[in-house]
């Protein structure tokens, strides 16, 4: 890594949930005052090493799994990966599994689990980075799982299927897109 060609003077947390703080820096090069309420979204959670959250599209056979969800910032319908935030002391491959249980109800052993790298979703705002990942799925019983906010089904697709969903502008989601991509079908 470089070192940043300006310097955070200041940095205010103008609000905060439970998740993410909102903060307002203030970026000076030299005695240039550049921005002074430049919009970072941190997430409160990180592991050990700076992940703040998972995507992972599970596989059954030759069909990958999405969810149909409502995305209520943007007011639309999309297809995503199931993802989420690391909780607090949890490996990224542990936020994994319990994330594709929560969103999914789908079960998957630790060693089925093929990391794809680690992205930033939005680096110019979010400071999050995201592990990647694909799962084998033994068997496609599902567990009761939570209701999620604005989940609408969880369904399987040929990677055909995927790519035609992705050109019909159903898949807007950048994470979604990557891990779609790093998989190696797309």
């Amino acid at each position: 890594m470089g070192e940043a060609p300006f310097t955070l003077n200041n940095r205010k947390t103008v609000c905060e949930n439970s998740v993410f703080k909102i903060n307002f820096d203030h970026l000076k090069d030299g005695e240039l005052s550049l921005v002074q309420d430049y919009l970072v979204v941190e997430p409160k959670q990180k592991n050990r090493d700076g992940i703040t959250g998972v995507a992972i599209l599970p596989k059954y056979k030759d069909k990958y799994g999405l969810i149909h969800i409502y995305r209520h910032p943007i007011g639309e319908y999309g297809w995503e990966v199931p993802r989420g935030f690391i909780d607090k002391d949890e490996t990224a491959k542990d936020a994994a599994i319990r994330e594709l249980m929560e969103e999914t109800g789908l079960t998957c052993d630790k060693d089925m689990i093929k990391a794809l790298g680690t992205i930033a979703p939005e680096p110019g705002v979010i400071s999050a980075k995201v592990n990647l990942y694909i799962a084998n799925i033994a068997n496609d019983q599902r567990l009761q799982n939570e209701d999620e906010l604005g989940h609408v089904k969880f369904e399987w697709f040929t990677f055909e299927q995927i790519e035609k969903i992705i050109h019909d502008g159903l898949i807007y989601d950048a994470t979604t897109l990557l891990t779609c991509i790093k998989s190696g079908h797309l």
